[in-house]
């Protein structure tokens, strides 16, 4: 049945799901019937300009999850289009523009050019095109003036395309614009230079007046100097033709000697020095470079006394030019071609000094780029072996933190920045001083005959490696140092166990910074001692307060005495130290200050057992069942056994003995002289233990079966303790069904704690002796027979109308009762009620309440069928409800109850509880899927009558309610009749249940895009898939039930798309003139900063139209 509907559910469902999905889907997917194909957008600015047709912007996460955006078609097509535009390929389609022709003429004065720029440009759209005139290094000295038959607008874009002039006109005339310009002239030298950005185009030409006679011109890669013409007045016209991209042309007078002017040099560098006892050796990287002409050499001074040791290059040779000079050894750097760099060159020098000479004083200043009119650099010191750096006199350097080279920070001792040539790094080398700390934690062991002392030393080098540490033991033999990977086994030990000891912990490698060291040691105590003095040990060095944990051995008590103790204080919090198990708490202390000395009192104690027994009987009409429990506590020293007294009547092979769950076995002792003499067994342990122990011992004896006339008295031998001290001797006794147990007077006497309640069938004895057994008065109890009533099956039906409940209940039962006790439910009218057993009517004997007594026919023997008629002035409401049955007093189930439930059509019900399960089957009738019960009435009267006709005949009267359209339910059960706990609905909210939520999931759906994202898709579709798993009955019901909410929806969907949102007209605004396509390919990596003074990219950000008014 469940695989049914749940199968069935499950499809609906995840079909609801994908329709939601796909309408979503399609509703991103739509175009605007107005926009136009946004694979055909050529250029835009930053903002909505006339013409704009701008590709809808998605966001999508990149590798490392942060959102990108991406325009809304594929990735071909995107590169595609930026090919296009940077004129990497060229597509079929005609562009929406080109420049014929530009001719820029003017005239060169100082350090200005003032230019005139003439643009013939041809537009191939009727709508407005955006033209990036460029001209980057100009600047406009008036307004554009445009020549052509139809109207323009001028925009900049300093950190673009530069000039952008935007055009709507007709598509078969010229259009032309004339910029005037102003253009900065750069002096290098003898050399002017001119730099311009121009647009490509069919026809370009520069022609520019300088004022040189017979000047000398050179242009950028990619055009062409076409003449030099000589003028009037000492000037000279200069030509240029196929302009395009970044240009460059530079001008000089032809009798100027420009190989020979000198070159403007700067240098930076990267200077690594690492210093030890003996040398100080430097590896420079120094960068460098001309703002002038370009350089073939340069010369670079050494620090001072030190020596060049190499570094090969290929392209850069370096000579000796004065290896004499006190202020530093020069080189010369030779360059295989002339260039104005940047030339890096690398250098390795190395300088011997004595570090004996503790006042010598290091000048690790150097590397001058001799003649360089900058310098700057960085200077990362470190140091080897034990070492440091005491710091002089230093002139234009700083100290920094980072330095920018490729060295860890722990390695570094220190870092500068100079910026200017020649500094002053003065620096002393001296031997590192060593600061040690250690944290110590101590573990002291008594016993009887020694002391056992565990430390751990954690200790914190600082400065220079060490081989070697030392702790004072005072007192202490030595037994053993570790870990053995840090520190050599045989440590040299000075003294003779005395106050002076010293133990000297040799490492096995030199090292610094944190260590961890173990020292494990003894010292013997004199035989019979009564106190014992124990002192600390002692690290060399910087010493921490010390945690102290003081262990006795189990048969060992300490009493401490502070009074007599030195430098030790007790502590209220217990440390974390890991502590080997004793019966004693431990003693915890924190040293205060040097010399920590513990003193405590000795007590040897004796072994010490005591034992609790608690004793259960389980008496039954012809054995006892004993258990019991022996709890020992064993004080001050272990034990491997215990013994058990076993008196005559107890077999000790017939016994179960149980420790810590394991059956152990016993060694009986030798066998008693007289037969009321008991028998010692001795049980042997494991292994030794001490503290808390329990053992468990099971047997069982056999006695005569009781009477109701008369008591039998039992005698219950018990096992007791054979050593130590009773502390407690509990007896539970418990008697079986039938059974009854009384204790007559004896050494027991009964327990009168009042937390225990008093039961019929529980008797509790106490003792204060162990006592081997106990005298119990044993009798039976019997229940008559006739009193027993068994329900082998059950039938309630009931009907819900709008306004009343009636029920119909059937039982048959077997008893051998006269009369039949029963209690009906709250609420039932007494009048309605009708009583038929085995078919025939009768009256009730008494009816108290809702208490009813029926008379059985037949003297109650053999079996009945019982049919109960009654009803209720009025109904539960809707919703959550609570039917209870009646109830037969002294009745157990042991087969089956069905509950068959009726409710007027427009009534469903949702779902019903445990211990209740549902029989119903989904069938489809027609144009829907309704449940229907497994089980029909007539299959029911037949199960009831148990396939006999007669009783058949009895049932075959229907109720009135079973005619008409109505739901019905059925429900079974096992065990007792509980109360039938559901919730029902009416039709109506039904379908609001199931359509309001769908019908709102959509809406979200068509209307805010963000809802679509395949996350909270994916999140919906696994909840709905979840519900229908947990509760595939109500999920069924309600998908159905939204059919209503799916056909709105659909015609809202339908809607959206016939009715697309309007969309404001584009107006031209300022900004950037840079075509979308290529601005949107450079920032699908990176997005643009929403801050600063120009607009969002259109990348990133939808695209608005500005009024005027908003900027």
């Amino acid at each position: 049945m469940r695989p049914r509907f749940c199968a069935s559910g499950l499809l609906f469902l995840l079909s609801l799901t994908l329709a939601a999905l796909t309408t979503g889907i399609l509703r991103a997917q739509e175009p605007e019937s107005d926009e136009k194909d946004p694979t055909k957008f050529e250029s835009a600015a930053q903002d909505v300009l006339p013409g704009e047709d701008l590709p809808q912007v998605y966001y999508v996460p990149d590798a490392d999850g942060k959102l990108q955006p991406l325009l809304g078609m594929s990735y071909e097509r995107v590169m595609q289009l930026w090919k296009q535009e940077r004129q990497v390929v060229r597509a079929n389609e005609r562009p929406a523009y080109g420049i014929e022709k530009l001719e820029i003429s003017g005239t060169a004065t100082g350090d200005r050019a003032e230019l005139v720029a003439r643009f013939e440009i041809a537009v191939h759209r009727d709508d407005w095109v955006g033209v990036p005139l460029r001209l980057g290094g100009a600047v406009l000295r008036e307004t554009p003036s445009y020549d052509g038959p139809g109207k323009y607008e001028m925009h900049v874009d300093p950190d673009g395309d530069g000039h952008v002039l935007w055009i709507r006109g007709d598509e078969e005339q010229p259009h032309r614009v004339t910029l005037k310009l102003a253009a900065r002239v750069e002096q290098v030298g003898p050399q002017s230079r001119l730099q311009l950005t121009v647009p490509r185009s069919a026809v370009s030409q520069l022609q520019l007046q300088v004022p040189l006679e017979n000047a000398q011109a050179e242009v950028s890669e990619g055009s062409t100097l076409d003449s030099v013409r000589p003028l009037a007045g000492g000037k000279t016209e200069l030509k240029v033709i196929g302009m395009g991209g970044e240009f460059e042309m530079t001008w000089h007078a032809a009798d100027s000697n420009v190989a020979s002017v000198p070159s403007i040099l700067e240098a930076s560098g990267v200077q690594t020095i690492r210093v030890n006892g003996r040398s100080v050796s430097t590896k420079a990287t120094l960068s460098v470079r001309s703002l002038g002409s370009p350089f073939d050499h340069f010369r670079i001074r050494l620090p001072p006394g030190a020596d060049y040791v190499g570094a090969t290059q290929s392209d850069v040779k370096l000579v000796a030019v004065d290896v004499a000079a006190a202020e530093g050894k020069l080189y010369e750097a030779r360059l295989d071609e002339k260039t104005v760099g940047p030339v890096e060159v690398q250098l390795v020098t190395e300088r011997a000094h004595d570090a004996a000479q503790a006042d010598e004083m290091l000048q690790l200043a150097g590397f001058e780029v001799v003649g360089a009119v900058r310098q700057w650099g960085t200077i990362a010191v470190q140091v080897e072996g034990n070492w440091q750096i005491v710091w002089g006199e230093t002139n234009h350097v700083r100290r920094v933190d980072d330095v920018g080279a490729d060295i860890r920070r722990d390695e570094l001792a220190a870092g500068f920045e100079y910026f200017v040539q020649p500094y002053s790094l003065m620096a002393r080398v001296v031997a590192q001083e060593t600061r040690t700390r250690v944290e110590p934690e101590y573990v002291l062991l008594v016993g009887a005959d020694e002391a056992r002392l565990q430390a751990r030393l954690n200790y914190t080098i600082h400065g220079a490696d060490v081989n070697s540490l030392r702790v004072e033991i005072p007192g202490w033999e030595l037994d053993s140092v570790g870990p053995p990977n840090l520190v050599s086994g045989d440590a040299a030990i000075t003294g003779n166990g005395d106050s002076k000891t010293v133990a000297l912990l040799r490492l096995l490698q030199a090292t610094t910074g944190p260590i961890e060291l173990t020292l494990e040691a003894h010292r013997s105590i004199e035989p019979g001692a009564q106190s014992v003095t124990l002192e600390m040990p002692r690290p060399l060095g910087e010493v921490a307060s010390a945690d102290v944990a003081v262990v006795s051995d189990d048969d060992i008590e300490l009493i401490p005495h502070p009074d007599r103790m030195t430098s030790l204080a007790a502590h209220s919090v217990r440390p974390a130290i890991n502590l080997p198990e004793r019966q004693h708490e431990p003693l915890f202390f924190r040293t205060t200050g040097e010399n920590a000395t513990f003193v405590a009192d000795i007590q040897l104690h004796e072994q010490s057992i005591s034992a609790a027994l608690a004793t259960k009987l389980s008496v039954g009409e012809g054995d006892t069942q004993v258990e019991q429990r022996l709890t020992y506590h064993v004080a001050y020293q272990p034990t491997d056994r215990f013994t058990v007294i076993v008196p005559q009547g107890i077999r000790p092979e017939g016994m179960s003995i149980f420790y810590k769950g394991e059956r152990i076995t016993a060694s009986p002792g030798p066998p008693a002289e007289r037969d009321d003499e008991a028998t010692p067994v001795t049980i042997d342990l494991p292994e030794p233990v001490i503290g808390r122990q329990e053992l468990e011992i099971r047997y069982a004896l056999l006695h005569e079966k009781p009477t109701a006339q008369t008591s039998t008295l039992v005698e219950v031998p018990l096992v007791v303790p054979g050593e130590g001290k009773l502390t407690d001797n509990q007896l539970a006794v418990d008697s079986g069904a039938g059974i009854e147990v009384k204790y007559p007077k004896g050494p027991w006497s009964r327990d009168r704690q009042p937390e225990r309640p008093p039961q019929s069938d529980h008797l509790a004895l106490t003792a204060t002796a162990p006592i081997p057994g106990v005298t119990l008065a044993v009798s039976s109890k019997q229940t008559p027979a006739a009193e027993a009533t068994t329900v082998e099956r059950g039938w309630i039906e009931t009907y819900l109308s709008h306004a009343n409940r009636q029920d119909r209940a059937v039982f048959q039962l077997g008893s051998r009762a006269r009369q039949l006790e029963l209690t009906l439910p709250a609420g039932v009218d007494p009048r309605t009620f009708v009583v038929k057993v085995d078919g025939t009517r009768v009256v009730p004997d008494s009816i108290k309440q809702r208490e009813v007594v029926i008379d059985l026919p037949g003297g109650g023997t053999g079996e009945h069928l019982l049919e109960l008629w009654y009803s209720f002035s009025e109904r539960p409401p809707r919703g959550a409800l609570q039917l209870a049955a009646p109830r037969l007093k002294s009745a157990s189930w042991v087969q089956l109850l069905y509950w068959q439930l009726t409710v007027p059509e427009d009534e469903h019900v949702l779902y019903t509880r445990v211990p209740y399960t549902e029989e119903l089957d989904w069938a489809w009738t027609g144009w829907l899927w309704q449940r229907q019960p497994t089980l029909s009435r007539a299959e029911l009267e037949s199960w009831m009558s148990g396939g006999n006709p007669a009783l058949v005949a009895q049932l075959e009267a229907r109720p009135a309610w079973d005619s008409g359209t109505t739901n019905h339910y059925l429900f079974s059960t096992v065990g007792d009749a509980e109360p039938l706990a559901l919730r029902t609905t009416s039709r109506a909210w039904l379908v609001l249940y199931g359509s309001l939520p769908l019908l709102a999931a959509g809406l979200l759906l068509i209307y805010f895009p963000a809802v679509r994202h395949p996350a909270s898709l994916f999140v919906l579709a696994v909840l709905v898939c979840g519900a229908s798993i947990v509760a595939p009955q109500p999920a069924l019901l309600l998908a159905q039930a939204s059919v209503l909410g799916l056909v709105l929806l659909g015609l809202a969907a339908l809607l959206a798309r016939l009715m697309p949102t309007a969309r404001p007209a584009p107006m031209p605004s300022h900004g950037s003139s840079r075509a979308v396509i290529e601005r949107s390919v450079t920032e699908l990596y990176q997005r643009a900063p929403s801050g600063g003074s120009h607009p969002p990219s259109t990348a990133t950000d939808p695209l608005v139209s500005i009024s005027p008014e908003a900027e």
